[in-house]
Parts: structure tokens; C-alpha cells; sequence
């Protein structure tokens, strides 16, 4: 299904299951396995399998078993030679049976003047003109590479894709990369953010020790993952993110599947199909949530589009005109109703959004669904720290309140991007520079007088994708859903098997508490810490009491922030 440029080097076997897989070096293990048609990484105590499905490490339902190392995430793990990969399950993995005794005061402090978290385009903007100013900068990412899920490059140059050689994010990425190694700032990437404690103060594991970042100003980058939409058969293996695909496409030259259809509601899901298309894969079509707009909306739209940000609503119409040059076709007002297992992939079922509608119900067999129905920040650091929140009911999440010059609430803490709530990319770009111009001002730093125009910019550019987006969204328009799709068997807390009728049953007497369904149910305690059921749950629980959804209405942030081993931070890793 899928073919790799093959050269003389550069290529590494490892086993799975006692069968060879041969990829090449910087793949990751899970698009390996999925290059070679294996998509249930990991079997559930249900019995069931499942595979990669956010493909970037935050569900951790790709989970296996690496060289006996057990809940290796494949999707954020490079592949090894001669390792030995076998299916993953619950057991973790045994540390030493000792452990040392450690002193608190005995723990490395690392004390820069800004500490920016996450290198996507907020971030690595951010630290770049930070420590081109003459700032000592850390900047820090879970991620093995920079750029983040907008600006994801491919892990090597044989695995760019020939039909992605003149994209315009890898080579704005690229360029974004080239400034921020000049700039100066320490970059560390592959590292784990467990703890934020006191603001400023961090806790992180390297991959060797842990340590403690204690800046004096710190800047929260950390980008938003793709929202679970719960319906019959979300949990199948071959039922991935838009994002997902996306990754394995632009990083590894991999397609995630031959057959695809893509369902959500959104342009990302325009623009992934448009590349997997022209990347070979058959997409049978885009189930869009929305109805198709009509031309007083597309005149209205397009012209304040048109007017704010020609070169992207010129993407827009290309993706348009492009997938229905290829064939692609889009199903306006549809929604994904069921997914099953067959025995050579998977039957996906759409239905149309509205009761009563004309439209057709359809059915393909395809290898893969990818879903794209919205994001959620990715907030938790800036939860843990205090900053406050408020819920944005268009928008479905918690928005960071912010001042204009991106300051949370909580002094010396600046957040940008799509962690905050949900702008895009081109408005992370402008408020990385804003934010750190403003913590330049603050250290009574000199502001060059080109940083300065660059500001008044960044700002105006900032309003002026404000309004595109608010357009764009227009276009997109559609109901907020949260758990309508599913029925009471389906699962709503992947981590735990906790269906939709289990919840159900619980909440005349949860109180409107979502801790309490915790407590009865186990939802929100397994790996992904609630990322997936808590936004579901917190919206079953206020349309059952009728009370508006607030900070306070999900999981409260705690310590790990993301499962890490206690050996690691004792000890560090094992020599």
C-alpha cells in the first residue's frame, strides 16, 4: 500500500510480533507498522485492538511493547534496529526494585530569563526574537523535531512526498526553524513537562535527569490536539485524527491507509484530503458537518476573506477547485453515523445532520476514517498554574483570559497560540512576536526600533486574521456536538471502556460533579488523563442540569501533567 523511496542506506528491520518490518531511519514506529498494513498497536483488556489515533502522543492509544519496555507510545517513537516490537497492554513496565534516596536541593535548577514551552510556530517565533534581543532562552518540546503539527517536517529528505515538494508550509517551516537555531535560545526537544507548580517554576524530564526550569518569565506555547467525536466504532483501529494522517503523510511519506474518507467539519479536513489525494490515496469523499453555503454567504464571506488574508483564502479555493478536479467529492450537512470492522478494513456509514433532510445516506468499505471535528487547547499547564479560564460556548473550550500584550492572569505567564483558544497558525506567528516583545519591555530590555515596527504589525495582522477567521468560520458554520452521535454502547472514555450508558445512568445523582463520575466509573483515569471523555462529560452533566459549562466544570489539572515512570524522575534513565 504504501512505497518509500527505497536508496542503498539509511534503512533499519525491526520485528513486531515476530514479523520483519523494514522502514526507513526517522520513522517512527507506528508509521512503520502502518506502512506495513498493522494497525492494532495495542490490545485492550476488553480484548479488543486499538491503534494510532491522535498521532501525537496525547490519547496513548498506540501504546506497545519496545525490546521489553512496555506503553511505548509508537507514534512519538523513532524506530530501531534490531528492537523487538510486540503488541501492547496494560502491564507497565517494572522499575528497579530500589530507588535512591534523593535530596530535593541535590536537583538541577535551570534559571533563564524566558522559558518558552512548545516550538511550533508560536513558540519558536517567540524564543527567536527573544534571544535576538539578548535574552538567555530555553525553549522546550515534547516532540523529537520542531515546527509543531502546522509546521511538521518530513523526519528525513527521502520521505518528502514528491506531490508536498513545493509546499508552503514545509518551506515556511523550514525557514522558521533556520531563524530559531541562529537565534541563540537553547533548544531541547524530546522532553517531558510532568509538573507546573509555582508560576515560572517547571518540572522536566530530558530523557536523562530530571530538572527544574525556574525562568523569570515564561511563555506557554503548547497548541491545541483534534477533539474526540464519539460515534459507533471511534475506538477501531484504521480510525484515526485528520492530524494523524496529516503526520504520517508529511513526516514519514506514508499514507495511512489506500482507500480513505475523511469526515468533521472544517477546512483542515479540505486540506488533507486534497493531499492525500495527490499523495495517491483514493478518498472517497468529505463528510462536512455544515451545510454547503449558499452565495450570499460566499459573497459575504469571501470578500472579507479575500480582503484579510488573500494568500489563505486563495488556499481555500484551491483546495475547493482541486478536489473537485481529482473527483473528490463533498457531502455537505453529513455526519458519521457508524464505522464497523470488516474482516478487509472497515464499513463507514454517513448520515445527513438534519432530521428530515433529503439528502442521502451513504456507504463505502474503506481501509481508513480520519475524523477532524475541532480541537481542544492543549491548557493544562496553564490551568495548573493558575491562569483562569473561560468556556467559549461558540467554540466549545476554555479560552485563557489574556491582556492585549498576551499576559495571563497570573503575572510573569504568557500563552499564545492555539493553547489559548483557537486562532490558527498565522495568529500564533503574530502573537509569538507580540508576547515577546512585551516580555522584552518588562526586563527593561532596549526594543530596536524594527522590533518595534514589527510589533505595530504583527498587531494589525493580528486583528486582520481575527476577522478572516470569523468569516472562514461562517463558511464552516455548524452545532457544537459533543456526544449526539453516540449511542449507549459506545465508548466515550477510550483510556477505561466507559460508554455513553454508563455515564448516563450516573447522572441524576453526580450532582453536577464530573469528579463524581470519575469515582464511579473510572472515566478520566487512564493515560490520557480525561483530554478525550472530560470535554463529553462536562457537556452531558450541563445539558442534564441545565447549567452553563465553566473552568470548573472539567478534570482539575494535577500532577503528572502526562504519565511519566517515577524511576525516571528519581533516577533519570537506566545506564
Amino acid at each position: 500500500m504504501n512505497k518509500q523511496k527505497k536508496t542503498d542506506t539509511n534503512f533499519l528491520s525491526f520485528s513486531f510480533d515476530g514479523s520483519e518490518i523494514t522502514c526507513q531511519s526517522g520513522v517512527s514506529i507506528g508509521a512503520a507498522l502502518t506502512a506495513a498494513d498493522h494497525f492494532g498497536l495495542r490490545k485492550t483488556p476488553l480484548g479488543d485492538r486499538r491503534g494510532i489515533f491522535c498521532g501525537m502522543g496525547v490519547c496513548q492509544e498506540c501504546r506497545v511493547i519496545v525490546d521489553g519496555e512496555h506503553s511505548v507510545r509508537a507514534c512519538m517513537t523513532p524506530a530501531r534496529s534490531s528492537s523487538t516490537v510486540l503488541t501492547g497492554d496494560t502491564h507497565i513496565s517494572d522499575g528497579p526494585t530500589e530507588l535512591p534516596v534523593v535530596d530535593i536541593e541535590s536537583v538541577e535548577i535551570v534559571t533563564p530569563d524566558l522559558l518558552v514551552v512548545g516550538a511550533g510556530p508560536a513558540g519558536a517565533i517567540a524564543a527567536s526574537v527573544a534571544a535576538e534581543a539578548g535574552l538567555d532562552v530555553s525553549i522546550l518540546d515534547e516532540r523529537h523535531s520542531i515546527g509543531g503539527q502546522y509546521y511538521k517536517q518530513p523526519a528525513s529528505p527521502n520521505l518528502m512526498p514528491e506531490s508536498l515538494t513545493t509546499d508552503k508550509q514545509f518551506s515556511g517551516g523550514r525557514r522558521l526553524i533556520k531563524r530559531l537555531m541562529k537565534s541563540g535560545a537553547s533548544v531541547q526537544t524530546g522532553v517531558q513537562i510532568w509538573g507546573a507548580f509555582t508560576p515560572n517554576e517547571l518540572a522536566v524530564y530530558d530523557g536523562v535527569k530530571h530538572k527544574i526550569f525556574r525562568a523569570k518569565k515564561t511563555i506557554v506555547a503548547t497548541g491545541a490536539y483534534e477533539r474526540g467525536l464519539p460515534v459507533s466504532g471511534w475506538t477501531l483501529p484504521g480510525v484515526m485524527t485528520t492530524g494523524a494522517a496529516q503526520a504520517l503523510l508529511r513526516s514519514y511519506g506514508i499514507l495511512p491507509g489506500q482507500r480513505i474518507l475523511v469526515a468533521g467539519n472544517g477546512p483542515l479536513n479540505l486540506q488533507a484530503a486534497l493531499e492525500l489525494s495527490e499523495a495517491g490515496a483514493e478518498v472517497i469523499g468529505v463528510a462536512e458537518l455544515g451545510e454547503k453555503p449558499g452565495v450570499a454567504a460566499l459573497f459575504s464571506s469571501g470578500l472579507k476573506m479575500g480582503l484579510n488574508s488573500p494568500r489563505l483564502a486563495f488556499n481555500g479555493l484551491r483546495y475547493l477547485l482541486s478536489l473537485k478536479k481529482l473527483g473528490v467529492p463533498i457531502f455537505y450537512g453529513h455526519r458519521l453515523e457508524s464505522i464497523e470492522k470488516k474482516s478487509t478494513g472497515l464499513k463507514v456509514r454517513i448520515v445527513p445532520t438534519q432530521h428530515g433532510s433529503l439528502s442521502s445516506e451513504y456507504s463505502w468499505d474503506v481501509d481508513t476514517v480520519c475524523m477532524g471535528y475541532g480541537f481542544q487547547p492543549s491548557n493544562e499547564i496553564l490551568r495548573s498554574l493558575g491562569c483562569s479560564h473561560a468556556y467559549d460556548e461558540n467554540r466549545g473550550h476554555l479560552v485563557t483570559n489574556r491582556n492585549y500584550d498576551c499576559e495571563t492572569s497570573v503575572p510573569g505567564i504568557y500563552a499564545i497560540g492555539d493553547c489559548t483558544g483557537l486562532r490558527g497558525a498565522p495568529s500564533a506567528l503574530l502573537e509569538g512576536v507580540i508576547a515577546s516583545i512585551s516580555v522584552l519591555k518588562s526586563m527593561d530590555k532596549r526594543v530596536s526600533f524594527s522590533l518595534m515596527i514589527e510589533n505595530v504589525i504583527a498587531v494589525i495582522a493580528r486583528y486582520q486574521h481575527k476577522v478572516f477567521q470569523s468569516a472562514l468560520w461562517k463558511l464552516f458554520d455548524a452545532r457544537r456536538y459533543h456526544f449526539e452521535f453516540a449511542t449507549s454502547d459506545t465508548i466515550v472514555c477510550r483510556c477505561e471502556n466507559v460508554n455513553l450508558g454508563d455515564i448516563e445512568q450516573l447522572l441524576d445523582n453526580c450532582a453536577g460533579s464530573i469528579g463524581y463520575l470519575k469515582r464511579q466509573t473510572r472515566l478520566g483515569m487512564g493515560p490520557c488523563q480525561g483530554r478525550y471523555c472530560a470535554p463529553v462529560a462536562a457537556a452531558m452533566i450541563a445539558k442534564h442540569y441545565q447549567t452553563p459549562i465553566d473552568e470548573f466544570s472539567f478534570f482539575a489539572p494535577q500532577v503528572p501533567l502526562k504519565p511519566i515512570r517515577i524511576a525516571d524522575i528519581v533516577s533519570g534513565k537506566k545506564t
